[in-house]
């Protein structure tokens, strides 16, 4: 007998994008019956049943490859339930640039030396999936060789969060933590200013003379990075776990968790997406999937 799974998604898309994203559904399931759709006072709920005999993980990575870049083309939030994903959430982390914030710090640091739109396209690239995480990661941040320390932490503390962004981390009472391939030293400044003390981010160097010298080969935080470190603070509860990511160096975490969160902070509201599935208030999905 097939298995239903479930994509909630924060919007009523367009007509376009409705036939893109069932595309994509149909695409990944296979041979199965048609996706179905519910409308809801928040956005559209879609079904899909599948009898594919991949195991669930696999099949959630291989539709995240393919709706990341339709999320972030069209700033789109969803949420993905495993089927697993019975209990109620006990851990929630998310990502951090383009997530948390609005703006992305790379693109801020290039902005220094005048290739902000070109480190702007480089970012874009890695992010939808077109070009390898670390291998980009590892290129753009050679443009920036050479940026003093004191640069680089002015614009660190020049970037903002949103006003219900800050709440929403200042609020949340379960576990929480920030999981982002980013540079350590931004996420410790954004996790100073929230109250956090949980977070991973990607180690980097200095020179002898304070000056930026680029990123650790061996602390670099990529896709399986950020699933081994929500494994090991999770103590093995992924089924329980919350992630919201934005990209593809997401996709591991988003395909390991019960509880997916594909969100951009174009779209606005995360606070808003968040209290939605901690409250389970997405009455056509629960209790088939809760």
């Amino acid at each position: 007998m097939p298995h239903v799974q479930h994509l909630y998604l924060f919007s009523r898309p367009t007509d376009r994008e409705d036939q893109q994203l069932r595309a994509l559904l149909s695409e990944t399931m296979g041979a199965t019956p048609k996706v179905s759709s519910t409308d809801t006072p928040q956005g559209r709920l879609y079904s899909y049943p599948t009898e594919r005999s991949v195991s669930e993980m696999e099949l959630r990575r291989e539709l995240l490859t393919l709706l990341i870049p339709w999320g972030r083309t069209t700033h789109s939030a969803f949420y993905l339930p495993s089927t697993s994903a019975t209990a109620e959430i006990t851990h929630v982390a998310f990502d951090l640039d383009g997530t948390l914030t609005t703006t992305e710090l790379l693109p801020e640091l290039a902005r220094l030396s005048g290739r902000s739109e070109e480190m702007t396209a480089l970012t874009e690239a890695a992010m939808a999936g077109a070009t390898p995480f670390r291998e980009s990661f590892m290129h753009r941040t050679e443009l920036l060789r050479g940026l003093s320390r004191e640069a680089l932490h002015s614009v660190i503390r020049s970037i903002t969060l949103p006003t219900d962004t800050t709440l929403l981390l200042r609020e949340l009472s379960l576990p929480t933590a920030i999981v982002t391939g980013a540079y350590q030293p931004f996420v410790e400044d954004i996790c100073e200013r929230v109250g956090l003390s949980v977070f991973v981010g990607s180690a980097v160097r200095y020179t002898a003379d304070g000056d930026f010298d680029g990123l650790d080969p061996e602390g670099i935080i990529d896709a399986e990075g950020k699933r081994a470190f929500l494994e090991e603070w999770t103590a093995g509860a992924l089924a329980s776990t919350l992630y919201t990511g934005d990209g593809a160096n997401d996709l591991d975490a988003l395909a390991a968790v019960g509880h997916a969160l594909f969100y951009t902070a174009q779209h606005g509201d995360l606070r808003g997406l968040v209290h939605q599935i901690l409250s389970a208030d997405l009455p056509p999905l629960f209790p088939t999937t809760r």
